[in-house]
Parts: C-alpha cells; structure tokens; sequence
C-alpha cells in the first residue's frame, strides 16, 4: 500500500483569507500602525501569497507592497527574502502568536476563513480508509488539528507532520519512511509549491504538483500534476495497482 503524505495549505484548505488577516494584524503591530481594512493589500497579497514558504515570509509581502514593489515575482521575491533573513526570522513568532489569539478570541470565525477544497474532506476519508495518510505541512500542527476536527475528519495527531517537528519537508519525508518502515519511493507526495516538491524529490518519494492550489506554474518541477481531487484519487488508484504485491 502507498504511503500518502499531504501538504496542507493549498491542498487541503484555502487559507488565503486567514493567513491575509494574520499577517497583516501582525505586520500592523510589527510596525506600529492600525491593522485597517485595506482591500488594494489584501488583492496585492492574493497575487502574490504563492511565493511563501514559512509563515515569517509573509512578512516580506507587506514590506514589498508598502514599499510599492507590487510587480514583485518569485526572483524578486527571493532577493527579499535573503536580504530580510534576520526580520523573517523575528516575524515568524509574530505570526503565529496572532494566529493563536485570533483562534482564542474567535474560533469559529477563524474557522471559517480556511475553506476545505471541492473533494478534499471525501478524498481524505477515503485516503484515511485506505491505509496510511499523513500531513506534511509548514502549518502549526494545532491549527491543522483544529480544522479537521471543523471538517468533521477524526485525524490522528501523531500523523501531523507540522512546523513544530521538522525543519523541512523532505526531513519529514525521511522519518515518515523510518516510521512506517517503507521505502521513499512507496511515499506519495501532494504539494502545490514547486520548491517544496523539488526538494522532497531528491528523497525518491514520488512528487505530485497540485495545481488547483496557489501556484499557477510548475517553476523547473518535473513531476505530474493533477487537477482536482478526484484526479489525485485517481492517480493514488492506479499507484496502488501497479505496485508489487508484498
């Protein structure tokens, strides 16, 4: 049986919305200023959110929208990134403590701004019944909990691979194969960043870009896509047949 491991945002949930609120209210507080409703922002930060990888990087999207770089690509993007390490580092915190008192004061509102892709929740209980399913993801592993719970998905929380646990996703690919005792390549990858995919490859877990998901273009991954849900149920299928009976 085929080891499955998902990512989370951008394959699962679309929390784009959330992770707008949060970041602007702490990059508000970061700076000084009212967190005010502003829509040219929040547009600025649906474009550009595919070039995050750890949540601190939001960071570099308010700092390049107040600085006028609204034009900002993926080379853009990294040049920032390099330059602005160190405020990375110190906003990431800043993130995921507003995150946690955005859930505090209001869970079902925060609840709400992470909406589950068209055939996730079926495709997951599915995945679940199946064998084993895992979530590999730079999300806090709490959050991720939270909103299984909220779709109604029993989820094991020892089979979260959050932010908390590796430093990376193919590290968390590597003890994933150590736990269940399988192989990389019997490992099943679903990312919609590229980098990410790309990275977990050198493992030999077999990578799937998830193109309904942030990332609008495969950016050098050379791996297969899939369009929706119902297509990666298909694709995990057909893994299925074609591996060697044990």
């Amino acid at each position: 049986m085929t080891v499955i491991c998902l990512d989370f945002d951008g394959v699962v949930i679309n929390s784009i919305d959330e992770c707008y609120e949060t970041s602007w209210r702490a990059y508000a507080k970061w700076k000084g200023v009212p967190a005010t409703p502003d829509p040219d922002r929040a547009a600025f930060f649906g474009r550009v959110r595919k070039h995050v990888r750890p949540a601190g990087q939001y960071w570099v999207l308010h700092h390049a929208y107040d600085a006028g770089l609204t034009g900002l690509d993926e080379v853009a993007f990294g040049r920032l990134v390099e330059q602005h390490a160190a405020t990375i580092r110190t906003f990431e915190p800043l993130f995921f403590g507003e995150r946690n008192a955005q859930r505090a004061a209001d869970l079902s509102g925060w609840l709400a701004l992470n909406p589950p892709y068209d055939g996730a929740r079926e495709g997951i209980r599915s995945l679940m019944e199946r064998g084993l399913l895992y979530i590999v993801t730079t999300k806090d592993g709490e959050s991720v909990r939270l909103l299984m719970d909220h779709f109604g998905i029993g989820f094991d929380p020892d089979r979260i691979h959050g932010k908390e646990r590796h430093e990376n996703k193919a590290e968390a690919i590597r003890a994933i194969s150590q736990e269940t005792r399988v192989d990389p390549d019997e490992i099943l990858f679903l990312d919609d960043h590229p980098d990410h995919l790309k990275d977990v490859a050198v493992t030999g877990a077999e990578c799937v870009w998830a193109s309904w998901g942030y990332y609008d273009h495969r950016s050098g991954f050379e791996g297969p896509p899939v369009a929706d849900w119902p297509a990666f149920m298909d694709l995990v299928e057909k893994a299925d047949r074609n591996r060697p009976a044990q």
